[in-house]
């Protein structure tokens, strides 16, 4: 029987493998990065596909929009898939992706599938949340965007000026 190596006090029986996790910037068909996104309209213009089949769709879906310095999207990452009226979010995705890819913005966009496009509380705390778990890696998020079938609304731009800072870098 081979003995087990010690380490500072420590029995090591098994050998630690190194990981290796990469970024592939491949294009697909749902994101443009042709755009220098500077609002909502213009980050709903670069994942217009995405967003046409995620508005349409009978179950909340999460996604994260990711930026470079210069505001052109670098790719998106879906965060959770939900029920009819709610979503789980994992901010600790947005976060990995935005780190494998050097992303310092981000912009969250899901849809109501009854097509409302009114914020929920839910979806307030969760904007706070992701604000905050995103800070700690200096990654601003700059807006929340729901969309429905032919239409969209900025968290953003219908917050109260004195309020954006609880929400958004």
């Amino acid at each position: 029987m081979k003995k087990a190596t010690i380490y500072k006090g420590i029995y090591l029986k098994t050998k630690v493998r190194e990981l290796s996790v990469e970024y592939k910037p491949e294009l697909k068909e749902s994101i443009r990065n042709d755009l220098i996104v500077g609002d909502s309209e213009g980050a709903v213009n670069a994942l217009y596909a995405l967003i046409r089949n995620t508005a349409h769709a009978t179950y909340e879906n999460l996604y994260g929009l990711l930026f470079n310095i210069k505001n052109a999207p670098l790719g998106y990452i879906l965060l959770g898939k939900g029920s009819v009226c709610s979503c789980a979010s994992n901010i600790r995705l947005l976060v990995q992706a935005a780190l494998l890819c050097n992303a310092v913005k981000t912009i969250l966009i899901h849809n109501h599938p009854s097509g409302g496009l009114t914020f929920s509380k839910c979806d307030y705390e969760v904007t706070k949340d992701v604000k905050a778990g995103l800070n700690l890696f200096d990654i601003i998020l700059l807006d929340h965007i729901l969309v429905s079938f032919d239409n969209h609304v900025s968290m953003r731009k219908i917050l109260p000026k004195e309020e954006i800072r609880n929400y958004f870098g």
